[in-house]
């Protein structure tokens, strides 16, 4: 039998379909927190049935108020590009209500933040630079 690997987004993707019944607490387990923004928390999470780790966006509506309609298009974006083959583009896995939460399923950049990247690129090459004398 040949060895398996972790399991592809195709797969986690078709299983988050089967378990569309089960409430997000079932389907995903939230860890540590990665990072905050205007409304809310990203948290490193695992897919509980295949142990696929993704980034979960955790929402609350009662704090947003007035933003729920971007947060709605965000979704709507995310669900437009939801399987499709593209490069650099992050899977979104799917969205679900919890309460007065929104999670939001995505692939988790192990890097962290696109402004987390770009802040440590351009530290280097200053520093690259100052160290070119």
């Amino acid at each position: 039998m040949p060895p398996t690997g972790p399991p592809t987004a195709a797969v986690v993707q078709a299983r988050i379909a089967q378990e569309a019944h089960l409430p997000v607490t079932q389907i995903f387990r939230r860890l540590e927190m990665v990072g905050k923004g205007a409304y809310g928390s990203v948290h490193k999470g695992v897919h509980v049935s295949t142990g696929f780790i993704v980034a979960l966006k955790i929402i609350d509506l009662d704090i947003a108020d007035d933003d729920v309609e971007d947060i709605r298009k965000e979704v709507a974006l995310l669900s437009q590009l939801r399987g499709a083959d593209r490069n650099n583009i992050t899977s979104y896995y799917g969205c679900w209500l919890d309460g007065p939460r929104v999670w939001i399923a995505m692939d988790f950049a192990q890097g962290g933040s696109i402004r987390t990247l770009v802040y440590l690129s351009e530290s280097s090459s200053f520093s690259g630079a100052h160290h070119q004398r």
